[in-house]
């Protein structure tokens, strides 16, 4: 007699044993997460002048589509001159890179430096200054003697660091070997990714169709399909965010160095300059660089850090109301609450880049979620807005010989698993469906005849 296994019992031995894999696997991530982390860290030093590389071309790609489609526009039309116009686009590109950098040597850092400078050698009169400024508003209250206490402790430690300075930095020497060795592999690495950024600028055509080419070879069209519409998708979310972000920061700095000139602010180039880095970041960056601005303002005069704080928010609203909806766009797609948690968890695990790039990085997971629901629910004929299930209550529902069937047959488990990805059905799903399809057909013509 021939054993016969029907194919169900496959399917589900086929998952059991994934869902055994994937534990076991889990359960070795879990506990040997130190070692995959140093080897992530390894593996990403080796590959960082590629990494770099990657991100200087992604970066400079659109600056140099700009300068093909407009400034080398009658040269970018003609096919024979295709190269020609890449090279000087790049060389464009790469100029405009350099004049930026020279710019901002030649007149950012020195500022910045004799800001910082000024702030450093004022120490003194800071500190004398807030001394003054608490006196004056507790004078006469019980707190007067704790608070004046506290800050002749923080003062004597702020001016012992200060003396401790030189003989700080004179132990530092001894490490300096190390330290220009770090910074000589740093330089190394970014030459190198400049000198791969040309390639992948150069060749960015050909690098995304042999990309494609290898999707399809490798899987389905359906699959190659989805993952080509996804990585459009990711492209589109990140250069929005990216750009947009850097172009309205720049923006804000420039605005806050006038204005706090216009109402003659201390530091000027320096605060702008923590302005503007820090409104990159999403949500938390306007109060991550206006807060120590504000107190580094509070050290020189009280009154002018009054200025400042009111300045500081007619600029946010300026920002947030109008310049950034026009630049960046109304909204990332993320409610303030997943802002929130993306960049927690963001610069929990990766520090400053994990909170820069966290938003972007849910952005697409929230996307592609909430794209997979709305897909699913929509195959169940129900609404996929959020509000139409605020007064739906728990329906019970008797479940139908059809249905049961399907759980037991793993049909249902496995439509799921591969509608992550794709939509195409099983030949035997298709099949089942189709007589399923012509049985309700046949029960509809049947009631019509028995009625009439």
């Amino acid at each position: 007699m021939k054993l016969r296994v029907e194919k169900k019992y496959i399917i589900t031995a086929v998952l059991s044993f994934l869902v055994i894999a994937a534990s076991i696997l889990f359960f070795l991530a879990v506990n040997n997460f130190g070692r995959i982390l140093s080897a992530i860290s390894f593996l990403f030093s080796i590959l960082s002048p590629v990494i770099f590389g990657f991100a200087f071309a992604y970066l400079l790609a659109p600056v140099l589509n700009f300068y093909e489609k407009t400034v080398l526009k009658k040269l970018n039309n003609n096919p024979e001159r295709k190269k020609l116009t890449r090279v000087l686009g790049m060389m464009m590109t790469y100029l405009s890179f350099l004049a930026i950098i020279v710019f901002f040597l030649w007149t950012l850092i020195p500022t910045l430096i004799d800001s910082i400078r000024g702030v450093i050698g004022n120490s003194n009169q800071y500190i004398e200054n807030i001394t003054s400024f608490v006196n004056e508003f507790l004078k006469g209250s019980a707190a007067e003697g704790v608070v004046q206490d506290q800050l002749n402790n923080i003062a004597d430690n702020i001016i012992n660091s200060m003396d401790m300075l030189p003989s700080v930095l004179n132990s530092a020497v001894s490490n300096l070997i190390t330290v220009v060795i770090e910074v000589a592999n740093s330089i190394i690495n970014i030459l190198i990714g400049v000198v791969i950024s040309v390639y992948f600028l150069a060749g960015k055509e050909n690098f995304f169709a042999q990309t494609k080419k290898v999707m399809f070879a490798l899987f389905g069209k359906r699959v190659a399909n989805r993952t080509i519409e996804i990585t459009a998708h990711t492209h589109n979310v990140f250069s929005k965010f990216i750009f947009g972000r850097i172009i309205d920061s720049a923006i804000i700095g420039v605005i806050c160095y006038v204005g706090m000139l216009i109402l003659r602010l201390p530091h000027p180039a320096l605060i702008a300059f923590i302005v503007g880095i820090t409104n990159i970041i999403p949500f938390f960056g306007p109060f991550m660089g206006a807060i120590p601005s504000a107190i580094l303002i509070l050290f020189d005069d009280w009154v002018k850090m009054i200025w400042f704080v009111i300045f500081i928010l007619i600029l946010q609203q300026f920002d947030g109301n109008f310049l950034g909806p026009k630049i960046v766009g109304k909204s990332v797609g993320l409610p303030a609450f997943w802002v929130i948690f993306a960049i927690l968890i963001g610069g929990g695990l990766f520090g400053i880049p994990g909170i820069f790039m966290a938003v972007p990085i849910f952005v697409i997971i929230f996307g592609l979620f909430n794209a997979f629901i709305t897909r699913r629910l929509q195959s169940k004929g129900m609404p996929d807005k959020s509000s139409q299930y605020r007064e739906i209550t728990a329906e019970h529902e008797e479940t139908t010989p059809e249905s049961e069937s399907e759980s037991e047959s793993g049909f249902g488990l496995w439509g799921k698993v591969k509608g992550l990805f794709w939509r195409k059905e099983s030949p035997e799903t298709e099949t089942r469906q189709t007589f399923e399809k012509d049985d309700l057909k046949a029960r509809a013509s049947e009631a019509d005849i028995n009625s009439n």
